[in-house]
């Protein structure tokens, strides 16, 4: 929150997702997938942005905004898909790939133009995606660094997207490597530390 923000009411739901996301002036509601606390921000200026223009939709959850975009997941049961909003619930436009095979999907972070996130089909490893507005995403799952089946792509700056990513190359499952990408899949960069201990 910036400084110069006001304060804002937080309300926590302990029980159950939020069935229904609402927008604030600033920031979104935050959530994880698969997790039942939901945390939302709420001001007296709010917009609920569960997808009106597209059918099928039970849940969705924003993880991010930028540039008059946002950002996050809505579910289409029993999958998730990655989604973006223009400030109305009407705008919503699904991202879930489909130029690949990945029955679910969730983006993470945007700056407006770009998105990033995740893909996965049934109990299949995620992978880390690039998304440009639309429905065709980039897998950038490493392929210059081998040992990597699972990867997710949390934030993005200029032409770069980091995120993180386990296999065989880290020791196994749920053993993370921070992971820096330029764009594509070949520019993988595995940033765990090697010059320090303990």
């Amino acid at each position: 929150m910036r400084r110069n923000e006001k304060k804002r009411k937080i309300t926590v739901s302990k029980r159950r997702r939020i069935s229904q996301c609402v927008l604030p002036v600033v920031t979104a509601c935050a959530g994880v997938p698969g997790v039942a606390d939901a945390f939302t921000y709420t001001t007296a200026n709010t917009f609920d942005l569960s997808p009106t223009n597209i059918s099928g939709y039970s849940q969705s959850i924003l993880e991010s905004v930028a540039g008059g975009q946002q950002a996050g997941i809505a579910v289409k049961s029993p999958a998730l898909h990655a989604m973006i909003w223009s400030s109305t619930s009407n705008t919503a436009v699904d991202l879930n790939p489909t130029n690949l095979s990945f029955a679910n999907s969730a983006i993470l972070s945007t700056n407006g133009v770009q998105q990033v996130g995740y893909g996965y089909a049934g109990s299949t490893d995620s992978h880390a995606l690039l998304w440009s507005g639309t429905s065709t995403a980039l897998d950038l799952n490493p392929i210059n660094l081998s040992g990597f089946s699972y990867s997710r792509a949390t934030a993005l700056n200029g032409n770069q997207q980091v995120g993180f990513g386990f296999g065989t190359a880290t020791g196994g499952t749920n053993i993370y490597h921070a992971l820096l990408w330029s764009g594509a899949a070949n520019t993988a960069v595995d940033l765990n530390p090697v010059n320090l201990t303990g």
